[in-house]
């Protein structure tokens, strides 16, 4: 048929246009989207792929009034290229049109400004005159670490306050990087969720409303080359609001409003090419609405009193590079130490080197039972958010299942101290021991 159909577009000097329907595409976990077709996933033969001049395929995003416009294929490349474009679907005429960017609602007091068109660097430049103050907005703000239950606070107020400045600074004369951790751990200090409002804790399962800012952390350890270039770099970003030093003084971090409140993570994907393309790398943990920024303190903190333009750019799922051969994973001790740092440092670790700790259902079952007996008696919703984001690194993960089991463990959990975070830090050390 495919054959017919090119031999009569050639003896009759006309252009076939034939559509035809995928294969069940796969769900992508991470943006609840399905994977964009390409010219193998058409329906009936692979063999669509080879036979056309020209595909063009035509997706709908789910949960959004968004379509990617995609040409997978072009023969002759005198007739044009590949690419893909975004566009919205007006429902009644059945037209395609370009982007409009409607506003995002980032709810009460939460500035919006329409992204602009030309593309500066990673930045889409504003053409307005003004822009508001993405800064002065409130935000949610906990005591401590601990502290799950929301009060207000305006971000600028908290982010430029110089009350902490006698703590932050005896964290930073600390003699050795593993002294400021400490000094840093035990200094019991306030913080704000930048990114997530919530309405009677802290938690991604009580999220009541997205802030429409993101904030990144550029850590010294993945930075060390380029680190003294980073204000000047962060300075000619017109997305960034606002950059300081973290409350060891050895990072910064930066606060940039996006376009989709609701796609933090997307956000997140995209950033991290950005930045990675100017030779910077991001904290993976920054694309959690309930990821915690502490107090700090910094004179040279800076704000962008000109045009804030809104990030806009998404990825659907994480950027990758070609790296060489990573050296091997080094594994650290943590069988001491507080229990919360501990599940937090182990988490960190594993995100950081890939380590899967949930390769059968004995070690999910540990894992599980080990998060719930640490966190039972401050907030046991917050096992189950450092749960998921375990489980998440394994390509075996199914969120839906993954709550379903973790509920029946909650109801039958009995707390007779059989498995507690010893049991976390013994599947920590049986990844490296099985590695050797």
């Amino acid at each position: 048929m495919l054959d017919r159909l090119a031999d009569f577009s050639k003896d009759n000097n006309v252009l076939v246009l034939l559509v035809a329907h995928t294969t069940k595409m796969t769900l992508i976990k991470d943006t609840n989207d399905y994977q964009i077709p390409d010219g193998y996933s058409i329906n009936g033969s692979a063999h669509f792929k080879g036979k056309a001049d020209y595909i063009i395929v035509v997706h709908k995003k789910v949960g959004i009034n968004e379509t990617i416009i995609k040409v997978d294929k072009v023969r002759y490349k005198n007739y044009g290229s590949t690419g893909e474009i975004t566009l919205d679907y007006d429902m009644p005429s059945g037209n395609y049109k370009e982007m409009t960017f409607e506003a995002y609602l980032f709810g009460e007091n939460k500035p919006y400004q329409q992204p602009p068109t030309t593309p500066q660097l990673f930045v889409i430049p504003s053409q307005n005159e003004t822009t508001p103050d993405y800064l002065d907005v409130e935000v949610d703000y906990f005591d401590n670490k601990m502290d799950v239950e929301p009060k207000a606070i305006n971000l600028k107020q908290f982010i430029t306050s110089m009350e902490y400045k006698k703590v932050v600074e005896y964290i930073r004369a600390g003699s050795s990087e593993e002294e400021t951790k400490t000094r840093k751990n035990k200094a019991n200090l306030p913080c704000v969720c930048i990114s997530g409002r919530f309405n009677t804790h802290r938690s991604t399962t009580d999220l009541k409303e997205p802030t429409g800012l993101i904030c990144i952390d550029i850590d010294l350890e993945k930075n060390e080359v380029i680190m003294p270039k980073v204000p000047t770099i962060l300075k000619s970003i017109s997305n960034v609001a606002f950059y300081a030093k973290s409350v060891r003084g050895i990072g910064y971090y930066a606060i940039i409003p996006i376009h989709y409140g609701n796609k933090l993570l997307n956000h997140f994907f995209a950033l991290e090419r950005d930045f990675k393309n100017l030779g910077i790398t991001i904290d993976k943990a920054c694309k959690d609405y309930t990821r915690l920024r502490l107090a700090s303190y910094d004179t040279e903190y800076w704000i962008n009193t000109g045009i804030v333009d809104v990030y806009s750019k998404t990825l659907e799922c994480e950027y990758k590079e070609t790296e060489p051969t990573p050296e091997p994973k080094k594994q650290k001790n943590y069988s001491n130490g507080n229990d919360f740092e501990t599940v937090e440092n182990i988490l960190n670790d594993c995100i950081s080197n890939n380590v899967v700790l949930t390769n059968d259902y004995g070690d999910w079952y540990k894992l599980a039972l080990s998060l719930i007996s640490v966190f039972q008696k401050t907030d046991i919703e917050k096992s189950r958010e450092y749960f998921h984001k375990f489980a998440k690194l394994s390509n075996k993960y199914n969120e839906t299942k993954s709550n379903e089991n973790f509920d029946k463990l909650l109801e039958n959990y009995k707390d007779n101290n059989k498995i507690t975070i010893k049991s976390l830090v013994y599947l920590y050390d049986k990844y490296f021991s099985n590695k050797e």
